[in-house]
């Protein structure tokens, strides 16, 4: 059970990279 919730963590911190990734250039382009 231990490496399952590694693993669903591990999705979600690329998840949040890649949402913040977006966030940056959404903000890029609104300059």
């Amino acid at each position: 059970s231990g490496s399952l919730f590694s693993q669903d963590e591990e999705e979600e911190s690329e998840f949040r990279r890649f949402e913040e990734r977006r966030r940056r250039r959404a903000a890029a382009v609104e300059r």
